[in-house]
């Protein structure tokens, strides 16, 4: 059981991981993608003078997700970085570009994934 928690949870963080090189996508509200940047942010550098993309800068929030066993099965979230809840969830200022959240895609994928597990049981 642990294994396929480990697999899951793998499966989970990489899902939500996709979404800063697609722009969004990887949660039922970011469907769509996530907001473009305003002019002023858009034609920002990053340090490596590449462009900068969504929620992308120094790295540190894309860094900071992480995945965690626990007694129901498996936990993603960012560690020790404060400014993420405010991107995923949106403020009065800032619009939200939610990059962990609810996912059915995720959800299907990982009912899939536990069936054949389950099946490989009775086979």
């Amino acid at each position: 059981m642990n294994k396929l928690k480990i697999v899951l949870g793998a499966r989970a963080k990489k899902h939500f991981l996709l979404g800063f090189a697609k722009g969004g996508g990887q949660t039922d509200a970011s469907l769509g993608g996530w907001k473009p940047l305003s002019a002023k942010y858009s034609e920002r550098k990053r340090k490596d003078d590449k462009k900068r993309t969504i929620l992308v800068d120094t790295g540190d929030m894309f860094g900071a997700i992480h995945n965690r066993l626990n007694t129901e099965g498996f936990s993603v979230y960012v560690a020790d970085l404060e400014y993420a809840e405010y991107h995923n969830e949106g403020t009065d200022k800032m619009p939200q570009r939610e990059f962990i959240g609810e996912s059915d895609e995720l959800e299907e994928a990982s009912l899939k994934k536990m069936q054949e597990e389950i099946d490989k049981l009775f086979i």
